[in-house]
């Protein structure tokens, strides 16, 4: 394996965005990455697209090959990766593993996924999986511990109103969701 440099990233600011498309978005960040590489878009040798929320339209199959046309990558290598939350990090080691493999030598990984609407559907998902009536997680609980519904629900008022607190949060003020990242760049 051969030594592998990043030179070149880019995103989009977070927020919701709710003028633009995750076409436009993906856009805007594949110009940054590019443009911070010193890479013109001919240069690039394969691609690996992440995007596990889809939103492109009905086209989440091909949505490498139409956020890439956008910039004039065309005619090389596109893969669309999927692995849930870490589907940008998956395409990054693919994109990693072309060039230390020596098979190219420049790749691109790209990650695009509405993060905003991924938050809120996973703590709906959170409260869905721990109330009643569907509440998986509270009757396999309940069963385990061998205590009643109204026993496990004493107990978990307090934290399902911590997470309505928290998806009312991250719902009407979208910043929050991406506010630690921020302070890391």
């Amino acid at each position: 394996m051969r030594e592998v440099a990043v030179i070149g990233v880019g995103m989009t600011q977070f927020g919701k965005h709710t003028d633009r498309t995750i076409r436009e978005l993906g856009e805007e960040a594949l110009w940054a990455a590019l443009t911070d590489a010193g890479v013109a878009p001919k240069d690039v040798q394969v691609a690996y697209v992440g995007n596990a929320l889809g939103r492109l339209s009905g086209q989440e199959m091909i949505a490498g090959q139409i956020l890439l046309r956008e910039v004039g990558i065309t005619s090389i290598p596109i893969t669309r990766v999927e692995d849930a939350c870490a589907s940008a990090s998956f395409a990054f080691r693919e994109s990693w593993l072309s060039v230390a493999s020596g098979l190219y030598d420049v790749a691109m990984a790209v990650g695009v996924d509405p993060i905003h609407f991924g938050i809120i559907i996973t703590v709906n998902l959170t409260i869905g999986m721990i109330t009643p009536p569907v509440g998986v997680v509270l009757f396999v609980t309940a069963a385990i511990a061998k205590l009643s519904i109204r026993e496990m629900m004493r107990d978990l008022v307090p934290m399902i109103a911590i997470l309505v607190g928290v998806l009312a949060l991250v719902t009407y003020w979208p910043g929050l969701v991406m506010f630690i990242p921020n302070l890391l760049r």
